[in-house]
C-alpha cells in the first residue's frame, strides 16, 4: 500500500506541476504580436498567384500583407518579383532595395536586386550585386553565372572567362554556361565589345 501511495503521490505531483506550468500566464502563438499570421496568409496566396502567372492578382494580396506588416521581407521581395514580371521595373526596384536593406545577408534578395539592375541597364550596379551575392554564398550558381554574363556584357572578357570557368566546374553539363564561355573567349580573341 505504501508503495502504491508513493506512486500515486508522484503522479499527482507531476500532474499538478504540469497544470501549473501550462496555465502560467503567457501569450499563445496566435496572440504573439511579433507573428503576423494574417499577413503570412495573404503573402502565401499572393505567392501562389504569382507562381500561376497571375501577377496583378498576386500584387493585391501581397500589398495587403504589407499593409498589415510593412517590414515583411518575403512580401517585399515577392511584390518586387510580381512588379518586375509586369514590366514595372522602377517600382520593383524600390521594393527589392527595401527588402535587401532589411535583410542584407539573404543571397536570394541580393541576387534578385542584381537582376533588376540588369533590367534597368545598370550593369556596374548589377555586377556589384552579383558579386555581393557570391560573397554571401559562393555556391550560389545563378549569382556566379549572372556575374559572368554581366562581365561579358561590359566587355570585361578576362574576368568573365575566369568567373565562367568556375561556373562550368560547378555545372559541367550546363549548355548555357558553355555557350557564354565560348562567346567570352571568341570576343576576347576578336577584341570586340559584347552586345548587351
Amino acid at each position: 500500500r505504501a508503495r502504491k501511495w508513493g506512486q500515486f503521490a508522484s503522479a499527482a505531483i507531476f500532474v499538478a506541476a504540469l497544470g501549473w506550468v501550462s496555465s502560467y500566464p503567457k501569450l499563445f502563438a496566435e496572440e504573439d504580436p511579433k507573428i503576423h499570421y494574417k499577413a503570412e496568409l495573404y503573402r502565401c496566396i499572393g505567392r501562389a498567384l504569382y507562381e500561376e502567372g497571375k501577377n496583378e492578382e498576386a500584387l493585391s494580396y501581397l500589398q495587403t500583407a504589407l499593409q498589415m506588416h510593412p517590414e515583411f521581407v518575403d512580401a517585399l521581395n515577392e511584390t518586387s518579383l510580381a512588379l518586375a514580371k509586369l514590366g514595372r521595373t522602377d517600382e520593383a526596384f524600390a521594393y527589392a532595395t527595401n527588402a535587401v536593406a532589411k535583410s542584407p545577408f539573404d543571397v536570394a534578395l541580393t541576387y534578385n536586386l542584381g537582376l533588376l539592375y540588369v533590367q534597368k541597364g545598370q550593369l556596374t550596379e548589377a555586377e556589384n550585386s552579383f558579386r555581393a551575392a557570391v560573397d554571401l554564398d559562393s555556391r550560389h550558381f545563378l549569382s556566379r553565372a549572372n556575374l559572368g554574363a554581366c562581365l561579358l556584357d561590359q566587355g570585361k572578357y578576362d574576368e568573365a572567362i575566369e568567373v565562367l570557368r568556375v561556373v562550368q566546374r560547378l555545372r559541367p553539363d550546363d549548355a548555357k554556361v558553355a555557350a557564354l564561355l565560348d562567346q567570352a573567349r571568341a570576343l576576347r580573341r576578336a577584341g570586340m565589345k559584347a552586345k548587351p
